[in-house]
């Protein structure tokens, strides 16, 4: 067996209202070798502007995997 790695620890902050005609910036931190929100992006961050689930996955060097939604 190799090393062992800890998982990276995704926080993209508590549930929160959006009111219309708003944007809010969701952003996943630096660092890490591949990003994948559930809209396709591939962004550390990405701006949205309508209510709804969102979930981002990161790869760190380590081919390690995290996730938040």
């Amino acid at each position: 067996l190799g090393p062992l790695y800890a998982l990276p620890v995704i926080n993209l902050g508590a549930d929160a209202p959006l009111c219309s005609g708003n944007n809010r910036q969701l952003d996943a931190g630096p660092g890490y070798t591949q990003y994948l929100w559930n809209t396709g992006s591939n962004a550390q961050s990405i701006t949205v502007n309508t209510p709804g689930p969102y979930a981002v996955q990161v790869v760190d060097a380590n081919g390690c995997r995290g996730s938040d939604t």
